[in-house]
């Protein structure tokens, strides 16, 4: 197209799969690697206080 939209579509769904890419081999390593020799906590630890007080939605509907 004349406005250059497949290209900046390829550029972005490049970047995003590059991350998807990475997130996933950090999880592997992490499974694989860390747990057995004891580097990370055995059990997966989730709270909620943990979490930033920060809400994603109003942001964008605020705009």
């Amino acid at each position: 197209m004349e406005l250059g939209l497949f290209d900046a579509l390829e550029k972005i769904l490049g970047l995003y799969s590059n991350v998807a890419i990475a997130w996933i081999y950090a999880i592997t390593v992490d499974l694989i690697i860390n747990k057995p020799l004891g580097l990370s906590p055995k059990i997966i630890e989730f709270k909620r206080a943990y979490l930033y007080n920060f809400m994603e939605v109003w942001v964008l509907l605020h705009l």
